[in-house]
């Protein structure tokens, strides 16, 4: 829970930033008219103002009224590059019949713009499921508006590959007849098989938002839903799949 808390408020922190500036007018007392991008100052007796480079600061007892306009939003310039990279850090919240609670995830995508709204790449990163995996996707991207500020929907798919030792134990019980067919008493026998750790898919689509500070750096919020299907090998080919079906959250990074 402390997880999911703390991203949340990341993610309020982050896109809090793109709010404290809005296009408008100031009427000034004298009959001036100033148009701009306004800001709030830390002073509550000034406001900032924006506008063809320069920065101009008012006092409140100057201002008659301010007049905050309806933007139409502003279409995204070309950066010059056609890849991109989206980082992105978040959690993979599960149930009670999961084993831990909301793992950590960490992937870094590589993406290359179809177009303005299109981008395909591919992927890795580092997640921590029963064991750390190491994932290997491909990724694509869709936003529905070519602006500073749009919803998008994603999908993920590839395979997970373990990075350490299985840390899964199989723990069966088997009749004592199994053993000795002479046995007088009946009665079983507890072992345990330990499993190796194969991998497995994963599958993960998705929607957020993006936010564009500037032509080449952004922040991302999302929230999909992650399948993942772990593989495990023992002996006398025995063979164990885990599933794993969670909510993934993450906040992230993009350079263009």
């Amino acid at each position: 829970m402390k997880k999911i808390c703390m991203l949340i408020l990341a993610l309020i922190i982050t896109f809090s930033v793109s709010a404290q500036t809005k296009r408008g007018k100031i009427f000034l007392k004298n009959g001036s008219i100033i148009k701009g991008r306004i800001t709030q100052s830390e002073l509550p007796e000034t406001i900032h103002l924006k506008s063809s480079g320069n920065i101009w600061v008012f006092n409140m007892d100057e201002i008659e009224k301010i007049d905050y306009t309806a933007e139409k939003p502003e279409p995204l310039k070309n950066s010059g590059s056609s890849f991109s990279n989206h980082t992105q850090i978040g959690v993979m919240i599960g149930n009670s019949e999961n084993s831990q609670n909301a793992p950590f995830l960490l992937h870094s995508t590589l993406n290359y713009k179809v177009d303005n709204k299109t981008t395909v790449g591919i992927g890795t990163g580092v997640e921590f499921l029963k064991e750390t995996h190491l994932p290997l996707y491909t990724n694509i991207e869709y936003r529905f508006r070519d602006t500073w500020f749009s919803p998008y929907v994603f999908l993920k798919a590839g395979y997970c590959f373990p990075m350490e030792d299985s840390r899964t134990v199989y723990y069966d019980v088997i009749p004592d007849y199994y053993y000795s067919m002479s046995s007088i008493w009946p009665g079983y026998w507890y072992t345990n098989n330990e499993l190796k750790a194969k991998g497995g898919v994963l599958l993960n689509p998705g929607f957020g938002i993006v936010n564009m500070f500037s032509y080449n750096f952004g922040m991302s919020f999302s929230l999909g839903y992650r399948f993942t299907r772990l593989h495990y090998k023992g002996e006398n080919d025995y063979q164990l799949d885990v599933d794993f079906n969670r909510l993934s959250l993450t906040i992230g990074i993009l350079f263009n």
